[in-house]
């Protein structure tokens, strides 16, 4: 499918020497030490929190449900796995002495159509999955999105602060440079092609959203198509990460409607 608000994209030619791209599986097992990197950063975040719980609350029960959803936890894990998992993800660039925004897409500066072409096309998506969940009658916003707003409003204006932080800024970056940046890069010129990349980085990407049910992890791949085919089109990771942050705005803001307005 071909968009007049889109680049043609670039030729598929490969560069000889230190510019050719780390092969489909080196770019695997470098992704595999991101991930494992970032359950790691997760999971010291976890220790860090339990430790300062049972040192201030000795003998007492904790309450693992309430930990899981947690607003400052799931935060600062959020925070913390994204930026340990790309600091690999640019190790990995540097020791292929690739230049690191050029290898990302991360250097070309996205033109104002192109903003507003991608813009209108995560709204009108939006809009479509909203106007599918009243229909079936699934939830507009996933238990898991109430409970962590919930429990963050709970906590005060520097849990939602945070909250928004790891929504609309890290994640967005992250994962971005994760899906759309390296493998998409890594992947593009093997075997699998362009609409291989496009299917397969989406599928990882969905069920790494572990916290939501089938449908939402249904929808978070459909969001991915669209960003992948905006990636291959403009070569642009920028782009992706702008419509993954509105995506999470428009989540947020829709949780705070429903929790606030209209429980």
């Amino acid at each position: 499918m071909r968009s007049p608000h889109l680049p043609e994209p670039p030729a598929r030619t490969a560069p000889p020497g230190p510019a050719r791209p780390l092969s489909g599986w080196s770019t695997v097992g470098w992704a595999v030490l991101a991930f494992c990197a970032w359950l790691a950063a997760e999971a010291l975040v976890l220790i860090v929190f339990l430790a300062h719980w049972f040192a201030r609350n000795p003998g007492v029960p904790i309450d693992v449900d309430k930990v899981a959803h947690d607003g400052y936890v799931v935060s600062i894990a959020a925070i913390a796995s994204m930026a340990v998992q790309c600091g690999v993800v640019i190790l990995a660039i540097s020791r292929a002495h690739q230049p690191v925004a050029d290898y990302l897409g991360l250097a070309r500066r996205p033109r104002p159509r192109e903003i507003v072409f991608c813009l209108g096309s995560v709204a009108i998506l939006l809009v479509a999955s909203d106007l599918l969940s009243l229909l079936i009658g699934h939830d507009l916003v996933p238990p898991f999105m109430v409970q962590v707003y919930d429990a963050a409003r709970n906590a005060g204006a520097a849990a939602i602060l945070l909250l928004l932080i790891a929504a609309v800024i890290a994640a967005p970056i992250g994962e971005e440079i994760m899906f759309r940046g390296f493998l998409f890069r890594g992947w593009v010129g093997s075997s699998i092609g362009v609409t291989g990349t496009i299917v397969l980085t989406s599928a990882i990407w969905a069920a790494i959203h572990v916290q939501y049910d089938w449908y939402g992890i249904v929808q978070v791949f459909c969001l991915g198509l669209l960003f992948g085919w905006v990636r291959a089109r403009s070569g642009s990771t920028l782009l992706t990460m702008m419509m993954h942050s509105v995506c999470n705005v428009a989540a947020t803001v829709e949780t705070a409607v429903i929790i606030d307005w209209l429980a």
